[in-house]
């Protein structure tokens, strides 16, 4: 009758390691879960730097021998709009390029590779303002019809233009989808050896939880015979 009750105890300590190996299987799941949030959003960020830094080259080498400072004056019209044209379709279009937009000082577009663009103004002048001072900044956004349909992700870069007697404002809208590409490109490789590493742990934790479950059910035995 009184060996009920200590068979009953005797089964507690293997499931409390069972328990403690659920609880932490659990949390290495979690914390696999919040390192790889973290690991992809830092590939994201790498990625966009790249694109960015990608912008400015393309602002300071293509960009900086072709434009003139008039292009950055007033509205583009007649031939050299024609010029233009030609020059964004050919140098930065064919480069990932949704959408190239220049900057008169008061935030007024000179050009557009969207014509309909030409004249209006800007809201964003801060970013202008730094972008004119040097610094260059991005940002993701969307692009397209402002309704929505076929509206595109894309990385929006404000670079300065160095051209005689100034500097000038490019607005670049990079094409979001190669970004995001080269971020899993980053990430992949990451995700998988950390995967390994946590797969490793898991199985070199069950048998020390096995031994430790027979070392305690040996104890509890040896108890059982001295008592």
């Amino acid at each position: 009758m009184s060996s009920a009750p200590f068979d009953a105890n005797r089964d507690a300590p293997p499931r409390l390691v069972l328990r403690f190996a659920i609880a932490t299987c659990i949390g290495l799941a979690l914390a696999a879960c919040a390192i790889l949030l973290v690991v992809r959003h830092f590939s994201h960020v790498q990625a966009e730097r790249a694109a960015t830094v990608q912008a400015r080259v393309m602002a300071s080498s293509v960009l900086r021998g072709t434009l003139l400072e008039r292009d950055f004056a007033g509205p583009a019209a007649d031939r050299r709009l024609d010029a233009l044209d030609e020059l964004f379709a050919t140098h930065v279009l064919e480069e990932g390029v949704l959408l190239a937009n220049l900057y008169a000082e008061d935030g007024t577009v000179t050009y557009s590779t969207d014509h309909r663009l030409i004249g209006t103004r800007s809201s964003d002048l801060a970013h202008l303002r730094e972008a004119r001072a040097g610094v260059i900044r991005g940002d993701v956004t969307t692009t397209g019809d402002p309704s929505g349909a076929g509206s595109r992700k894309a990385l929006r870069v404000y670079a300065p233009v160095a051209v005689p007697g100034g500097t000038g404002v490019v607005e670049l809208f990079q094409d979001y989808a190669p970004i995001a590409v080269a971020a899993q490109d980053a990430f992949l490789p990451v995700a998988g050896i950390f995967q390994l590493v946590l797969l490793v742990l898991l199985v070199a934790l069950v048998p020390i939880l096995r031994r430790v479950t027979r070392r305690i059910q040996r104890q509890m035995d040896e108890i059982e015979d001295l008592s």
